[in-house]
């Protein structure tokens, strides 16, 4: 920027500043809307899922291939922080709760509602 340009931008702020105009015309995209499908993962309740019921409906019946669930209060995997947690054959139905931290699953769940 030069010197001329430096002083009328501190006496007349109103002079378009070509150096920040494109910045200040650039929209920024709305976040994405939590997911309402649960793959297998660990997803944080809030930011990539959101709290609610969730169903599957085809959890493989061999004891050996369920689909394993947990409810977590954190994510260093650490035994303790795991709230609640099951293995589904079939149908099944979770409720993952605003409070939970992350949740945890080897299958892929629907949001109900």
């Amino acid at each position: 920027m030069d010197f001329v340009y430096a002083v009328a931008i501190a006496y007349c702020p109103e002079v378009p500043r070509p150096d920040i105009a494109p910045l200040l015309a650039t929209t920024v995209p709305a976040a994405p809307a939590p997911a309402t499908t649960i793959t297998p993962g660990t997803w944080l309740v809030g930011s990539n899922i959101q709290p609610g019921t969730y169903e599957i409906t085809n959890a493989s019946a061999d004891v050996l291939d369920s689909c394993y669930w947990a409810r977590l209060s954190g994510t260093s995997r650490d035994f303790g922080e795991i709230l609640a947690n099951g293995n589904v054959q079939g149908h099944g139905v979770v409720t993952i709760k605003p409070t939970d931290v992350a949740f945890q699953t080897r299958c892929t769940w629907t949001k109900l509602g």
